[in-house]
């Protein structure tokens, strides 16, 4: 039986989860596909889960420049579920989530990442935006207020956003 490199299982993993289409039958191709799928379950180092995660946080950020919001929840949703430890795949997910009106899940996920990440500005200005967004005003400056603390250049941006809301 011919070896396979852990880099050789990665990429046949990564393959088949950004096409879609399993590899089939025998010979070392299939193989590889069967191994990866049992290797990457079990034993992945935590840097080779970032790296395949980071290829659907990548295609995500690429549908959300596209204001293609559902499509961006799907490929966040993947990458948190290969690394549920990637705190920007958790925010921009939220952020996704936000956009199609599901607070619930927006809210969520920021706390997701804020947990990850307890100094990821990006995490609370959007906590704060849909918090403003949802008249709770007192909850939005609270993150304001973490942001001015962090020194973060996206507190003026809360700031009008929270300005605004008010105003609506």
């Amino acid at each position: 039986m011919k070896t396979i490199s852990f880099q050789t299982l990665l990429f046949f993993t990564l393959l088949v989860l950004l096409t879609g289409v399993p590899i089939s039958g025998t010979g070392p191709l299939a193989e590889a596909a069967w191994t990866s799928s049992k290797v990457q379950k079990k034993s992945a180092p935590d840097h080779d889960k970032r790296l395949a995660a980071d290829i659907f946080f990548k295609k995500g950020n690429l549908f959300l420049d596209n204001h293609q919001f559902a499509e961006a929840v799907e490929q966040f949703e993947k990458a948190v579920q290969i690394d549920d430890a990637y705190a920007e795949a958790h925010s921009n997910l939220g952020y996704s989530y936000r956009k199609l009106g599901r607070y619930d899940k927006a809210v969520s996920h920021y706390k997701k990442a804020i947990e990850l990440e307890p100094d990821l500005a990006q995490a609370h200005e959007y906590l704060g935006e849909a918090y403003a967004e949802m008249g709770e005003f007192t909850r939005a400056e609270t993150h304001l207020k973490i942001l001015r603390d962090l020194g973060s250049d996206e507190t003026e941006e809360l700031e009008q956003f929270i300005r605004v809301q008010k105003t609506k």
